[in-house]
């Protein structure tokens, strides 16, 4: 298989990783689900074309699964245990400014996850103007 063949393939897997990537945005307990599945698909998007990954794109893909694991760790120690208190449980404070770093957290996975999208298509563009189609 040629390698203009293979990135054009890895751009459209990480493309879908970018989709999964925006629903990062809702919060750390859906949006982590979407930011493992999108890490997933940029996984296989990498082996598949085998470009590099920006340190950018790792890095905070490092930094979001961590964040992810403490953020539901202290989620699960104040969740309510008995089904009696689910309907008048709110969150701390703590819980609640944590939720706003998520925030800042899915804009900079997002950003990662869009940059090496674009890194592939410019590789891809490298290889069809080099005469690799």
């Amino acid at each position: 298989m040629k390698k203009s063949t293979r990135v054009t393939i890895a751009l459209v897997l990480q493309v879908v990783a970018v989709l999964f990537s925006l629903m990062t945005w809702v919060d750390p307990l859906e949006g982590g689900v979407a930011m493992v599945m999108s890490i997933g698909w940029t996984a296989i998007a990498y082996l598949v074309g085998r470009i590099p990954l920006p340190k950018f794109t790792w890095i905070t893909s490092l930094v979001g699964i961590a964040y992810l694991v403490a953020f539901w760790a202290i989620y699960i120690a104040e969740a309510p245990t008995e089904p009696s208190q689910v309907g008048t449980y709110e969150p701390s404070s703590l819980i609640m400014t944590l939720v706003w770093i998520w925030n800042v957290v899915a804009v900079a996975f997002i950003a990662s996850s869009v940059l090496y999208a674009v890194v592939q298509f410019t590789s891809r563009r490298a290889l069809r103007a080099a005469g690799d189609n």
